[in-house]
């Protein structure tokens, strides 16, 4: 089961209200996480199915991951984009230390969960990749 890209701006907007306001804690809502849930919305797979609840650090995170990362996860599953050609709910890596973060492309910007909790949005430009779930 797939959502239909015109279907995902509307469906997007509720599942990012709902993230809003919520706190970082690794394993519950991560970045990972938060890509993931919006991947399994889209796409109807649950890329985290595995290690959801696993962990409580980014570091026991990536070792559940033997040997890779959460964006090697993402890389896995997903088509790749041009960043030029991103569309609304398009999943993104943005780098960042120590860890690159995931992030959900809406209203021309890449919303992404701020480390003091909740979300922000920063400058599609600094996606390195661009992912379509």
């Amino acid at each position: 089961m797939s959502l239909p890209l015109h279907d995902r701006p509307a469906v997007l907007r509720r599942y990012l209200a709902r993230c809003r306001g919520r706190t970082i804690e690794p394993g519950r809502f991560d970045c990972a996480l938060f890509a993931a849930d919006w991947f399994q919305l889209c796409a109807g797979v649950d890329l985290a199915g595995a290690w959801r609840g696993q962990y409580r650090s980014f570091e026991s995170g990536i070792a559940l991951l033997e040997g890779g990362t959460h964006v090697d996860v993402l890389r896995s599953h997903a088509e790749p984009v041009l960043p030029g050609f991103a569309l609304t709910g398009d999943l993104v890596v943005i780098d960042v230390d120590p860890l690159p973060a995931l992030g959900i492309v809406a209203d021309g910007r890449a919303h992404v969960l701020a480390p003091s909790g909740g979300l922000d949005t920063v400058r599609l430009a600094r996606a390195s990749e661009v992912f379509r779930p």
